[in-house]
């Protein structure tokens, strides 16, 4: 059967005519929508990767028809056209048919089993009933020729303008220009001097390198020519929407820009996503990337590489929407333009040349246009716009990394640095030696992301948030202040040497905490409270042990999946638990299952690109799901609980019936193992993590099927408030002083310790002195965080009143605020 793919500026339009489609066939014909762009602020516009993909969705080898409304529909559709292997693109067929009357036209032939030739003459002849219907009577037509002059048409039509902005036509005024274009139905083209380019192609417009006061000439053909000119036009007026542009001579691009909140100009503010300082000298990790194969394809393979990159294309896409979104002002003008490239035609068109003319695969292809369009800017004589390679590049990276996951070595670095790079994966982070590197500072990431947390578990300084990290430069000194959040450029000897007393100072007052880690915490009125750790690896329970640990809390096991080919097996995973265990004698070590997805991912488990991660396929959805993953795992478990005090505990559980399929998988394999006459413990304790709002609603029931809980406060916070932690403008949301999480905590203690089960906190909140009477006083008997913590937390416990921690926590509940939380604590 013959597939319709109805491609439209608007997502409800196109819906509206596939729907007015479908019902003249009763769903015999497949049609799909591709309506509209993925960006609330802004969803009319049109997308190539979404044209592809729907048609991926209805094609056959009778063949697709693609109608489309106007403007930058037919170059999104002729891009997708681009992604086709050969043999299915001589079937997929353009038409120039009205999009609603063809579509139906279409549709009813198709229907009936028509040929696509007959489908197409038919849905191009769909105007001439309403042509017929409409048409002028004959005397009125003679009657507009008399009174009108007669007129030439105008086949092109031209507007010159002057270059306004003082920066040019860089990225965010080229994105502008290009996302306007796309608008019209009409083919606009941009000339300077003897240069003509494209007005659709951000890259065709940024390297045409248009400077402050040059003439330019801009061209337009179509129904649409002389709105999109006026439109143009209007647009320079604007500066091309550069709003701060005053018209003066530019500034050296190049140069470091001095803060707006920092008269100094010595200071960049932050978020501090680790506390500490750190002197050293800045060392960038942002030319890092995977090694690219070179070897040519096997025949036949191109059509697997395009769409192996159409896949990447698209989740960078998303990535960046994502971006966007948490993103204000010129931030989210840089990520939009990014967006634009990543959708350029001439780009995808010389990756795609790359594939199926020199038979490369597609990293090296990509990479190919990359490095061909940034070397293009480097060579520019404009400064700004040599500037913008790492723009080009930036883009670049995010799809090939996707092509082909890798984790650049951090282990090895230069002695004292402070590591800089635009983000860091939580693995990435895992590999850092603390004793090579002083501290990081990253352009984006959050102070609750996974990568943050595994900093503070390594005790370095960390900042996020630095926004003009990528023109620092290497071997910058500066002072990392992760307590203040900021980092001091250049810092003066007086400042580098109040840093480095403060440090000493530190150093000595952790040494004092360390002498009595060892001893257990019990507050002055009797009350103990186990003090445990949050671990990645072996090697850190004997660290988190030597500063006091009395247990393991959340053994992170997604942690050893990372920066590997395939998940390790049963034999590795048993030695791994058992040197963990080992290191802690006769203390609990708490295992919890695989917990990826969200900003964990695995490059060897197939998670598609999803609008909200976090609340997608993550945590033990994907474990519960994959058998190769529960079935060893379980397996080393129950093994290494055989000679060792080891539970389980699952995360993300939502609901009974996801708790009671992992017990049931564990019953299955500890049947497994006892038909093998291999030990296990068989009562090995059993718990959940509390981090989804329905396990604090099902609480009652759900503890009478585990040993204890823990609460996983991170993303119990986020998904209580509906807040992402990672996203600047809402995160002040998920605090964990919010009366909500609180009450949550409660709820969860006193349905628990009514059923004789004890409750932990493995979240972030554990390791903060600030909030541990109040943990203490909401009842819960165990604390488990990053190990640095450790010894500060045992001595706020051991200077706390039980009973006073108790009156605190119930006056704290009757309170309406984070704002008013905060008060009582401070107060």
């Amino acid at each position: 059967m013959i597939g319709l793919v109805l491609v439209s500026h608007s997502a409800a339009l196109a819906e509206g005519v596939r729907q007015i489609a479908e019902g003249m066939t009763q769903g015999r014909v497949p049609i799909a929508a591709a309506g509209g762009i993925d960006d609330p602020e802004n969803p009319v516009g049109t997308d190539a990767l979404q044209v592809l993909a729907a048609v991926e969705a209805v094609y056959s080898d009778d063949g697709v028809i693609i109608l489309m409304d106007l403007g930058s529909a037919l170059l999104s559709a002729e891009t997708a056209l681009d992604f086709l292997g050969e043999a299915r693109r001589a079937r997929v067929f353009l038409c120039d048919a009205p999009l609603v009357e063809g579509a139906v036209a279409a549709a009813v032939q198709a229907g009936i089993g028509s040929p696509i030739e007959v489908v197409l003459a038919e849905a191009r002849g769909a105007l001439t009933a309403k042509q017929q219907h409409l048409a002028p009577s004959p005397s009125a037509s003679a009657a507009a020729s008399l009174s009108a002059p007669p007129t030439e048409k105008v086949s092109t039509l031209r507007l010159p303008l002057i270059v306004p902005n003082r920066l040019g036509l860089h990225a965010r005024p080229a994105a502008r220009l290009v996302a306007l274009v796309g608008q019209y139905d009409a083919a606009v083209t941009l000339r300077k001097s003897e240069r003509c380019v494209s007005a659709g192609s951000i890259t065709a417009v940024m390297l045409l390198d248009a400077r402050q006061g040059d003439p330019l000439e801009f061209s337009a053909e179509g129904d649409g020519a002389a709105a999109v000119l006026d439109a143009i036009g209007r647009l320079a007026l604007d500066n091309f929407g550069d709003q701060d542009d005053d018209g003066s001579p530019a500034a050296d691009p190049a140069a470091s820009p001095a803060p707006l909140n920092d008269p100094t100009g010595r200071a960049l503010v932050g978020i501090s996503a680790s506390s500490g300082l750190a002197v050293g000298r800045l060392y960038p990790l942002n030319e890092a990337r995977p090694t690219i194969p070179r070897a040519q394809i096997a025949s036949g393979d191109d059509e697997g590489e395009i769409a192996r990159l159409a896949a990447a294309v698209e989740a960078a896409a998303q990535a960046l929407e994502a971006l966007i979104r948490r993103s204000n002002g010129t931030e989210a003008a840089i990520f939009q333009a990014h967006r634009l490239m990543l959708h350029d035609a001439v780009l995808l068109g010389t990756a795609r040349e790359g594939i199926t003319g020199a038979r490369l695969s597609a990293e090296a292809a990509w990479w190919d246009a990359i490095e061909a369009t940034a070397e293009r800017c480097r060579q520019s004589d404009n400064v700004y716009l040599q500037t913008r390679a790492s723009d080009v590049i930036d883009v670049g990276r995010r799809v090939l990394h996707l092509l082909t996951p890798y984790t650049p070595v951090l282990s090895d670095v230069p002695s004292g640095c402070i590591l800089a790079a635009s983000d860091l994966t939580p693995s990435e982070v895992a590999q850092i030696d603390p004793q090579q590197a002083a501290g990081i500072v990253l352009r984006y990431g959050g102070a609750t992301a996974h990568a943050a947390i595994i900093a503070r578990g390594l005790g370095i300084p960390m900042l996020v948030g630095i926004s003009a990290l990528n023109d620092l430069g290497e071997g910058r000194i500066v002072v990392l202040d992760g307590d203040a959040g900021c980092l001091i450029l250049d810092p003066t000897p007086p400042q580098i040497d109040a840093a480095r007393r403060t440090m000493e100072e530190r150093r000595a007052h952790a040494a004092r905490l360390r002498e009595a880690s060892r001893q257990p915490a019990i507050t002055p009125d009797g009350r103990r409270i186990e003090v445990a750790a949050n671990i990645g690896a072996p090697s850190d329970a004997a660290r988190a042990f030597a500063l006091g640990a009395e247990g393991v809390g959340v053994f992170r096991t997604e942690l050893l999946m990372m920066n590997r080919a395939a998940p390790p097996d049963e034999e590795e995973q048993v030695r791994l638990y058992t040197t963990a265990a080992q290191a802690m004698p006769g203390h609990l070590i708490i295992v919890r299952t695989f917990d990826i997805g969200g900003d964990k991912p695995v490059p060897y488990i197939d998670i598609p690109p999803e609008q909200n991660p976090f609340l997608g396929y993550r945590g033990a959805r994907v474990w519960l799901d994959q058998p190769a993953l529960w079935g060893p795992q379980m397996r080393a478990i129950c093994r290494a609980s055989a000679d060792h005090p080891i539970g389980v505990m699952f995360p993300m559980i939502g609901t009974l019936e996801e708790l009671d399929h992992a017990r049931e998988l564990l019953l299955r394999v500890q049947g497994q193992l006892a038909a093998e006459s291999i030990a296990f413990n068989a009562a090995m304790p059993v718990g959940v993590m509390i981090e989804v709002p329905a396990a604090v609603t099902m609480i009652a029931p759900l503890v009478e099927r585990v040993d204890f809980v823990s609460l996983g406060t991170n993303d119990l916070t986020q998904y209580l408030l509906a807040a992402d932690r990672g996203n600047a403008r809402v995160s002040h949301l998920a605090a964990h002083t919010q009366p909500a999480l609180l009450r949550a905590i409660r709820q969860v203690v006193e349905a628990a310790h009514a059923r004789g089960r004890w409750v932990g906190v493995c979240g972030e909140m554990a390791g903060d002195p600030h909030l541990t009477p109040v943990l203490l006083g909401l009842g819960v008997d165990e604390l488990s965080m990053n190990a640095p913590a450790i010894p500060e937390i045992k001595a706020v416990i051991r200077r706390t009143d039980y009973a006073q921690a108790q009156t605190l926590a119930a006056h704290l509940l009757t309170l309406a605020s984070a704002e008013q939380v905060e008060a009582a604590l401070t107060g």
